[in-house]
C-alpha cells in the first residue's frame, strides 16, 4: 500500500465525541496504531480555513479525503520516532 511500514483499511473511521476528532486505525508490524485526526484539522483540509466541523461533516471529509489522510498519516508515523508528538493535528489516542 504504502512505503511507510504501517497500512490503514478504508471505512474503519469512527468519531470521537470527548477528543471532537475522527479515530482512525493503521496496522504496524502486526500492531495496530490508532490516529486521531481534529475536526480542526479536516476543517483546515476542507475549507482552507480555521475552524471546527460537527460529527457528520466530519465524517463526510474524512471519507472525501481519506486516502491523502492516510498517506499523510503514514509520513508521520514514519518520521515519528520515541515520543516525538505527530504533526497537523495527528496525536496517537493513546498519548
Amino acid at each position: 500500500m504504502n512505503q511507510t511500514g504501517i497500512h490503514f483499511q478504508p471505512g474503519g473511521a469512527r468519531w470521537v465525541h470527548e477528543r471532537n476528532g475522527i479515530v482512525f486505525r493503521g496496522m504496524a508490524d502486526g500492531k495496530a496504531v490508532d490516529f486521531l485526526i481534529t475536526s480542526e484539522a479536516l476543517a483546515q483540509l476542507s475549507k482552507g480555513r480555521a475552524g471546527h466541523l460537527g460529527r457528520e461533516d466530519a465524517l463526510r471529509v474524512f471519507q472525501t479525503f481519506e486516502a491523502d489522510i492516510h498517506r499523510m498519516a503514514g509520513r508521520e508515523f514514519s518520521r515519528r520516532s520515541g515520543s516525538t508528538p505527530m504533526l497537523f493535528g495527528w496525536r496517537d489516542v493513546r498519548d
